[in-house]
């Protein structure tokens, strides 16, 4: 009854007015199971044959312009197609942005809440707190200082805006294109933490660096749409670089003094003086290149670790530079530094210095007349006083002399004076300076040697 013959034949009926009531009921009924385009072409249908058939017989006796009725009913479908592709269309665009949407959430709250190495490391309770965070930012003749209680827009440096966030962690926002400088070089922004401060920054490519007191890096202004993101570091930190899903995904390239690390993806922690360099790998792959023949390696397991140092310079002016190979160790203990309390046991009183000079800026000449063998046993919590750190220095037998605000364990007949770089830079004492004793000669035993004139570093005092 409702096959497609039978309901033109009903359809033709009622065109000629003819249709009965049953007739108009099997229609109606036609009209809920077929779809409304099907209905219009079996119309359409109808319509052409009548027309064929008769075109100047029932038409003009009832009046009715057959060709009008078509393209009426052509216009109608047509309407109807377009309507219903305008709406699979926007239906596909809202998905579309749905999706996008999702995929940008997802991967903007996976950046903030997919537990790091770090992370895995330190728990949160032992965490130096974010909220604890302060730092210095230069650009230029502008400084903006951030103190615990800084909150929102800090500043603006060319095309990026700085924001603290409400964990504490500061935040690069690239601007719209507007903001950019089409001419000029552009001066780059410095972040410097000092006398125990620490400070966390998000790069506008979703980098974060973490840097301890005594550290500074810097980030360009310049190069919009760079394929790569280069920072300059001086000091520690920790770097988190995140996997992006472009196309053509960046490379960060990290640059110290002593030579440069790039990774795609990868977290690993740093410490960069003026003559030596440490890299140990927390997570993912690092490639790490140093001014020495044979100075490229890849670091890819958790706890890889390599050593640059830039030792020593003879009398003749020549650096002995050395470069180790690829260790393994503790990757907790590069990252103890982040934590609220350290534990120092039976460690070198070497390192506990440096470290501590780092930490507190004590001004710290040399640790050249610290005996190798002697060690210390200490636990520092990171709002402790430096008289604190002082005392546990004099614990451990270890005599201290003071000159012009400068420290030296030498005694004042044996301080070998001020320093003098193997790079020129005047003798200054800068706070990203780490000292340690195989940076001088064993200028002791060669002022013996020449009488009263003290030779360090292959200079003449």
């Amino acid at each position: 009854m409702y096959k497609p013959i039978n309901i033109k034949r009903i359809i033709r009926r009622g065109l000629e007015g003819k249709l009965t009531g049953q007739e108009a009921a099997v229609l109606k009924s036609a009209r809920l199971i077929y779809e409304e385009n099907e209905l219009l072409e079996l119309e359409m249908d109808v319509l052409e044959e009548m027309a064929a058939e008769c075109p100047r017989g029932v038409f003009r006796q009832r009046n009715v312009d057959a060709g009008a009725i078509i393209r009426a009913e052509r216009k109608q479908y047509i309407r109807q197609l377009l309507t219903g592709g305008m709406r699979v269309c926007a239906g596909i665009a809202v998905l579309w942005l749905i999706g996008a949407g999702v995929l940008a959430l997802n991967q903007w709250w996976s950046e903030r809440t997919l537990p790091s190495a770090y992370e895995k490391l330190v728990m949160a309770g032992y965490r130096i707190p974010p909220s604890e965070f302060a730092c210095t930012v230069y650009w230029g003749n502008s400084v903006t200082v951030v103190g615990k209680e800084s909150r929102g827009r800090l500043g603006r440096f060319g095309d990026k805006e700085l924001r603290r966030s409400d964990n504490g962690e500061l935040e690069l926002v690239r601007l719209p294109s507007q903001f950019a400088f089409s001419a000029g070089q552009q001066p780059a922004i410095r972040v410097v933490t000092g006398a125990q401060q620490q400070c966390a920054v998000r790069l506008p490519d979703g980098s974060l660096i973490r840097l301890d007191a005594g550290s500074s890096f810097s980030y360009p202004t310049e190069k919009r749409g760079a394929p790569n993101t280069e920072i300059s570091l001086a000091g520690r930190a920790l770097i988190r670089v995140r996997e992006h899903t472009d196309r053509h995904p960046r490379t960060v390239v990290l640059r110290t003094a002593n030579g440069s690390m790039t990774t795609q993806k990868g977290e690993f922690a740093v410490l960069a003086n003026r003559t030596d360099t440490r890299v140990t790998l927390l997570e993912g792959r690092v490639e790490a290149q140093f001014p020495i023949d044979d100075g490229y390696r890849v670091l890819t397991n958790a706890g890889d670790q390599v050593t640059y140092d830039r030792c020593c310079t003879d009398a003749e002016g020549n650096i002995n530079m050395t470069l180790s190979g690829v260790t393994r160790v503790d990757p907790w203990q590069e990252v103890a530094w982040t934590t609220k309390e350290r534990n120092y046991r039976n460690v070198p009183l070497r390192a506990f210095v440096l470290e501590m000079n780092r930490t507190y800026n004590l001004g710290v000449t040399s640790v050249s007349c610290i005996p190798e063998t002697k060690t210390i046993t200490a636990s520092i919590h990171f709002k402790d006083p430096v008289d604190k750190i002082y005392g546990y220095i004099r614990k451990a037998g270890l005599p201290m002399y003071e000159s012009n605000g400068m420290i030296s364990f030498c005694g004042p007949d044996l301080d070998p004076g001020p320093l003098r770089y193997l790079d020129g830079i005047g003798d200054s004492l800068d706070l990203m300076d780490v000292l340690h004793g195989r940076e001088r000669l064993a200028w002791v035993t060669r002022s013996k040697k020449m009488g009263n004139m003290n030779v360090y570093n292959g200079y003449n005092r």
